[in-house]
């Protein structure tokens, strides 16, 4: 017997879709997707046309499940879902993932593969949506993105009545996971001609869609006065609503909002309206610019040289300070050096070996309109961020060269004189949270708070991000650090330990407590 199984895909509406199985002398199950037309211009009943210029999802496993072990497959539909790489095919499932083109492919199925299930009842199915990888069908140049995202829109949003336009950016990172019981179980055990029809229940989806806490979704867009000027938390809230993956991805007819207050006003304006910032960062050492694999003189408290090959740090929770003296928070662009709420500070070009030829100086996003003097952030990256798979992370978190392992976290700061491989000695100064809970395995995150969180607190109130520019420089932090004699027993540099004495003075710069130390304010960050 063959059938054929088609799993509908729409991104406005849902749909119900007719099955039809003819007979052939095995049981063979097709399976392909079928996406509905997705409109290219939507426009809102609050006066906005949404224009999608990308929309794509990968669904990277879909799985028969027996009507005898449907109850138990329940029961782990509200189990948090977890990164997983795809499984192989097996007689019920289909592992190798698929990206899906809604804009390209309304109206043809995507053919996924064939199962070959043994006799039985079929209650349901279970989909998976995650990032793809390298085996995914689908993958070309243009959509390698995909291979960090489960689901992916972009697009701008024009408020018809003042022709202000902003981009749009939702996607979705973390793996979808859901179970759908169909309306009359599948059976196959005789050779007849039989019709089912799978209806994919909305409520249900949204219902499994906000049941893990650990699924985000990023919404991006310029803030117009009753487009996106509640807070972003609400925004996401807002979007992950409207997700059901393999349903509806996003309800964009509902995108618009009621005006509301997301923070201060900025001391004028107050009508929500938002202006675009951009915080300049410069990387130094000394009086000379950062140059990835140079050599600079009389370094530390033994005048050391070192050939500097790696300068990176993340920076999180940036705010600006408003003319009411009130902190303000930056709505972050999100971008391939900025995801949530961290941005990455990349000074080097590759020459180490451990990077990459992109630079990055700025930190860019939004702030009501307003008058801003003051600026602060921390250097670091945010707990709940800070102990994730680095290997599924989406933009400047999927870098694995800035982490050390679930357990431990990112590196907030990494800076290299060489490349280890070449020479293990070289000198390195890497910072994260340290005393994150003993366990044999590296990549079970820390079930309490790490005992050295080491985020370094930065704040300076008189900052005027046209004119000015924050700088790192790395002479100000080795200042007083014998760089070429380390504590015997321990690595040359520092790595964080809170037993290497090689870290004392350079912890004392970055303001952060080194045993019994009490610091001073931190010497790293600076303004011209």
């Amino acid at each position: 017997m063959k059938s054929s199984l088609l799993i509908a895909i729409a991104l406005i509406s849902l749909a119900s879709l007719p099955h039809c199985m003819r007979v052939t002398d095995g049981i063979e199950v097709d399976v392909a997707y079928q996406p509905e037309a997705t409109p290219a211009q939507i426009r809102t009943d609050r006066g906005y046309r949404v224009a999608l210029e990308r929309a794509l999802l990968v669904v990277g496993e879909v799985e028969l499940i027996r009507c005898d072990s449907f109850v138990m497959h329940l029961r782990q539909l509200f189990a948090p879902a977890r990164a997983r790489a795809h499984v192989l095919d097996t007689p019920t499932s289909l592992g190798v993932p698929l990206i899906i083109d809604l804009m390209e492919s309304a109206g043809t199925p995507q053919f996924a593969g064939t199962m070959k299930p043994p006799p039985g009842r079929y209650c349901g199915i279970r989909v998976l949506g995650m990032p793809a990888d390298e085996d995914a069908a689908g993958l070309t140049d243009e959509n390698r993105d995909m291979m960090q995202h489960s689901v992916l829109i972009t697009g701008h949003v024009e408020n018809e009545s003042t022709g202000d336009e902003t981009p749009l950016l939702a996607r979705i990172w973390e793996v979808l996971e859901y179970e759908m019981l169909f309306e009359q179980p599948l059976v196959f055990d005789s050779p007849v001609l039989e019709s089912v029809s799978i209806q994919i229940d909305h409520a249900r989806l949204e219902r499994s869609a906000k049941k893990d806490n650990r699924k985000r979704a990023v919404l991006s867009a310029g803030r117009p006065s009753d487009l996106g000027s509640r807070p972003l938390e609400t925004a996401e809230k807002l979007l992950m609503n409207k997700i059901a993956i393999l349903v509806a991805i996003v309800a964009l007819a509902s995108f618009g909002c009621d005006s509301s207050s997301g923070g201060g006003t900025g001391g004028s304006g107050g009508d929500g309206s938002a202006q675009a910032v951009t915080i300049q960062f410069a990387g130094v050492v000394g009086m000379d610019d950062f140059a990835c694999g140079e050599v600079y003189e009389n370094l530390g408290s033994n005048d050391t040289s070192l050939k500097l090959t790696d300068f990176r740090f993340y920076v999180q929770d940036v705010e600006v300070q408003n003319a009411d003296a009130d902190w303000v928070p930056v709505a972050l662009t999100q971008n391939q050096f900025q995801v949530d709420d961290v941005a990455l500070l990349d000074f080097e070009d590759g020459c180490g070996g451990f990077g990459n030829a992109d630079l990055n100086d700025v930190v860019a996003g939004t702030v009501p309109e307003g008058e801003y003097a003051g600026v602060r952030f921390k250097m670091g990256v945010p707990v709940e961020l800070n102990h994730a798979d680095a290997s599924t992370a989406p933009g400047p978190l999927g870098l694995t060269s800035m982490f050390w392992s679930w357990r431990g976290g990112y590196k907030f700061l990494r800076i290299d004189s060489g490349n280890i491989k070449d020479n293990p000695a070289i000198w390195r100064m890497h910072l994260g949270s340290t005393g994150c809970g003993m366990t044999n395995d590296p990549t079970t995150p820390p079930e309490e708070p790490c005992t050295n969180e080491n985020r370094v607190e930065v704040e300076f109130d008189a900052f005027d991000a046209a004119n000015d520019v924050l700088v790192a420089d790395i002479a100000a932090l080795v200042d007083g650090a014998p760089l070429d004699e380390p504590a015997e027993g321990t690595p040359t540099g520092c790595m964080a330990a809170p037993d290497d004495s090689d870290c004392g003075p350079i912890f004392d710069n970055l303001g952060l407590p080194f045993g019994a130390s009490t610091p001073d304010a931190q010497q790293f960050f600076s303004i011209e």
